[in-house]
């Protein structure tokens, strides 16, 4: 903030792991940003280099049943105290 002060609010969501942020942007005193969220951090596990050393079919068979990637909008107001 330009007054320096630290902005007490809080915002609350279920909780999710962030895999990739999309976009972000201030429009009419909000910040909407996109992201690409997983259930779980089990998406992880598929980088371990034992994992990725596995023959493609095997890496597939492996991870089909990693948590799917979810497109999510925030839109978080920026002004709640006027």
């Amino acid at each position: 903030r330009k007054t320096g002060k630290t902005v007490s609010t809080k915002y609350y969501a279920d909780p999710f792991v962030i895999f990739h942020h999309i976009n972000a942007y201030e429009e009419d005193g909000h910040v909407v940003f996109d992201l690409i969220t997983y259930q779980d951090s089990n998406l992880y596990d598929m980088f371990y280099i034992h994992n990725m050393k596995q023959d493609v079919d095997k890496f597939i068979e492996t991870n089909k049943d990693l948590s799917r990637p979810t497109c999510q909008r925030f839109v978080l107001p920026l002004n709640i105290d006027k």
